[in-house]
C-alpha cells in the first residue's frame, strides 16, 4: 500500500495527472486510508497506473484511454471489474 505520493513516483505520474484520472474515472480511486489520513493505493491501483502510462506515452488523450478501459473486449477493464 502506497500513498498517492509514492505511487506517482513509482509510476512517473504527477499527483495531479492521477487525481485527474481519478475523477474521470479511468484510475481507480482507492478507499483505504492510513492511520494519517491518506489515501493508499494498493497493487491493482498502481498497475492501472502504469496501464495509464503506457496509453498515454502512446499518444493516447484521457477520452480514447477510457475508451479503451470500458471496451467489454479488453481484459483490462474485467480485472478492474472484479473489486
Amino acid at each position: 500500500m502506497k500513498t498517492v505520493t509514492k505511487a506517482a513516483d513509482i509510476v512517473g505520474l504527477t499527483v495531479r495527472m492521477i487525481q485527474e484520472y481519478e475523477k474521470y474515472g479511468v484510475a481507480i480511486k482507492p478507499t483505504e486510508r492510513n492511520k494519517y489520513g491518506y489515501l493508499m493505493y494498493d497493487d491493482d491501483a498502481i498497475d492501472r497506473l502504469w496501464q495509464i502510462r503506457f496509453y498515454r506515452e502512446l499518444g493516447y488523450d484521457k477520452k480514447a484511454i477510457k475508451a479503451v478501459f470500458d471496451d467489454p473486449c479488453n481484459g483490462v477493464q474485467r480485472e478492474h471489474n472484479k473489486k
